[in-house]
């Protein structure tokens, strides 16, 4: 990693026994996370706009958890809430009137951002919630996670005395259900629906009156959104969501990059993220800390097989049902690659030559695949030959054994990924994104296979630690027509790995 690298990015030391407290990244979360404590939570999705008043009398709340109390458990003779929010705890006169000032009302409205899982890999939800994070923070809203069953138990509350957990009760989460590409209350349909109304007047999705806004807006940003919903993007039509209340969001996409294409939240992001590459290191080192069974599989794997070695290699080897390439031909790619980049030494295959094994330098390989065979060809690579230049390599592969979850052993591998020194990942691949970004590092990408042949050259090093933005809108909001957005702003390019992606660059 170069100098100018090393200075704006910390490297993740060795697995240590988490801290037992942690600074806030940005203060703009704190006044986010206060509404986790302040506001009841709406599910009451009626047609109309709910008022201040009508939040007092929904019953389920979003607290502060307490080891000494049940969360949301109020006393049966405490006063009533809206009495007590009137007169601000007695600061107040009981003879104002509320009427001469509203402002005494005293209860400030939230807003929310309510993150529904995909069916998608874990590393795309991983990359799916740090996206979802950095807009709630951009649109100082609260954000609520809908995690599924497969999700249970992998990382800890990152907000200390309160859960991102959206209540499992109530019959907002039936609502979600039902929400896909097209549905009635997805944004890009209501937003048609609404500059309709308008008696044929063109001033914009920004001129519509909040009156005429719905309580709640679905936004679909999986990776076969269409142009109504990549409006997501634009100006306008994110000063139309700033009046929504409450969204839901359902996306299987590292969607950060699009939103430093939004000019009001330029200012901010250039505050949030200097150097632009590093949002996702800072946003998922912040959000993302495994449980505290998962990290103890971490730091058993870490300690018995990682620790000892000078240098770990990640490689992280990842094939796709869209682009079938045949193992053998998958294998010369991979080797190529760690060949001429001089990553991995090679060997002598010459009958009865041998070399001398030097001390001074070994070095691990940790393969992660859902394929052993490429972890094990490796390792009876390095077993049955000598390296040329003396060195020892050995082959680790996590992942193996145990009673544990499919998406467990995965988070496992992102983390273990994230302590090696060199990381060699798959074009398109989620986990490998995740594993190199937490570590900070500027990954060699192997390029995606074309009709089933090894890529010629096998593989980059990629320029920004940035995950890529699969599926970015084709919409350039500025220009108002179709356009590459990877030319409108310096530090937004298109993917090494995936030619119509974006991604962050300093």
């Amino acid at each position: 990693m170069d100098s100018k690298l090393a200075t704006r990015v910390s490297r993740r030391p060795p697995p240590q026994p988490p801290a037992a407290t942690r600074s806030a990244v940005w203060l703009i979360g704190l006044l986010v996370v206060l509404c986790f404590f302040s506001l009841p939570l709406f599910l009451a999705l009626s047609r109309g706009r709910p008022n201040l008043s009508d939040v007092w009398h929904l019953g389920v709340s979003v607290t502060a958890r307490d080891e000494n109390a049940t969360a949301g458990s109020e006393s049966s003779d405490a006063p009533p809430p809206a009495s007590r929010d009137r007169l601000l705890g007695g600061l107040l006169s009981p003879d104002i009137s509320e009427g001469s000032c509203l402002s005494r009302m005293g209860l400030v409205e939230c807003r929310y951002l309510v993150w529904a899982p995909t069916s998608g890999h874990i590393g795309d939800r991983v990359l799916s919630i740090a996206s979802a994070f950095l807009y709630a923070l951009l649109t100082r809203r609260v954000l609520l996670l809908q995690l599924a069953d497969d999700m249970a138990g992998l990382f800890c509350e990152p907000f200390p005395g309160a859960t991102w957990e959206l209540p499992a009760g109530g019959f907002l989460p039936d609502h979600i259900k039902g929400l896909r590409r097209g549905s009635d209350r997805s944004y890009g349909n209501f937003i048609r629906a609404a500059k309709n109304k308008k008696d044929g007047s063109d001033d914009g999705p920004a001129g519509l009156p909040a009156e005429s806004l719905p309580p709640y807006a679905y936004v679909h940003l999986e990776h076969d959104y269409q142009q109504p919903e990549q409006l997501f993007f634009c100006d306008d039509d994110q000063t139309v969501l700033s009046n929504v209340n409450w969204l839901i969001l359902r996306s299987n996409l590292y969607f950060a990059a699009g939103l430093f294409l939004v000019p009001q939240f330029e200012e901010e992001l250039r505050w949030m993220f200097p150097a632009s590459d590093t949002a996702f290191h800072h946003v998922g080192r912040y959000l993302f800390h495994p449980s505290n069974e998962v990290w103890q599989l971490i730091t058993r794997y870490y300690t018995s097989y990682m620790a000892s070695f000078e240098e770990n290699i990640g490689l992280q080897i990842t094939t796709f049902a869209w682009n079938p390439v045949p193992f053998e031909e998958y294998f010369k790619q991979v080797s190529a690659c760690t060949s001429q980049e001089k990553i991995l030494p090679e060997v002598d295959t010459t009958p009865g030559v041998l070399h001398e094994a030097t001390a001074a330098t070994s070095k691990a390989v940790l393969v992660s695949s859902e394929h052993p065979e490429y972890a094990e060809k490796l390792k009876s690579m390095y077993y049955e030959h000598a390296t040329v230049t003396g060195e020892t390599v050995s082959v680790l592969q996590p992942g193996g054994g145990g009673n544990h979850s499919h998406n467990q052993k995965a988070v496992v591998e992102m983390f273990l990924q994230s302590y090696c020194d060199v990381s060699v990942v798959s074009g398109w691949s989620t986990v490998g994104y995740v594993g190199h970004g937490l570590a900070g590092l500027k990954p060699w990408l192997l390029l995606a296979p074309r009709n089933q042949t090894a890529a010629d050259p096998p593989c980059v090093q990629a320029t920004s630690m940035e995950p890529c933005f699969h599926a970015p809108p084709s919409y350039d909001c500025r220009a108002k027509k179709k356009g590459d957005l990877g030319a409108v702003l310096r530090h937004v390019r298109h993917c090494e790995d995936v030619g119509d992606g974006l991604k962050l660059f300093d």
